[in-house]
């Protein structure tokens, strides 16, 4: 039995349908943040009142709408990752910063897979430490996002890597 030797390409930058993906969820999130308050007050007059808050309203329907998307669009992610590899960090990062990016990159695909599923069980279940505990990892992913922004600028500024040319370039 042969086998074949298959050559490990590690992509410099990401592929179509990854940069897409990673962009869809950005304009997703900012539209769950402009729905997310009223989703809240929502949440409580139907905890408090279900019978006259049987149906909902469009704002939780579009919202809890808006995180199972998401939650789809991370198993995207996650698949594309898989199949088509990442780049790997540039030379001008240093082991502390590379094992930062993976640790916020980590951080935020895992709350990203974990605020729908909160929210959408606090919803259907009427518990409030499951809404509690959805708030908290939205503020959780906030610090993430901040801290991945920071990284983006560090890199662009202070590192003059380009480094979001990978996430922003469709070239093949």
């Amino acid at each position: 039995m042969k086998f074949s030797k298959k050559k490990l390409i590690i992509p410099t930058q990401y592929n179509k349908f990854h940069i897409l993906i990673h962009w869809l969820v950005v304009l997703t999130i900012l539209l769950q943040m402009i729905s997310g308050d009223k989703i809240a007050s929502e949440f409580l007059a139907h905890r408090n009142d279900p019978i006259a808050n049987e149906e909902g309203t469009r704002n939780s329907q579009i919202h809890i709408l808006g995180g199972l998307f998401i939650f789809l669009l991370m198993a995207i992610r996650v698949f594309l990752r898989i199949k088509f590899g990442v780049p790997v960090p540039t030379n001008e990062t240093n082991s502390l910063l590379k094992l930062l990016s993976a640790f916020v990159h980590l951080g935020i695909y895992l709350v990203l897979f974990a605020i729908p599923l909160t929210g959408l069980a606090a919803f259907l279940t009427l518990n409030v430490d499951l809404g509690i505990a959805h708030k908290v990892l939205i503020n959780i992913l906030y610090v993430f996002v901040i801290i991945h922004l920071i990284g983006v600028a560090y890199h662009q500024i202070f590192l003059g890597d380009n480094i979001m040319q990978r996430i922003t370039s469709w070239k093949s």
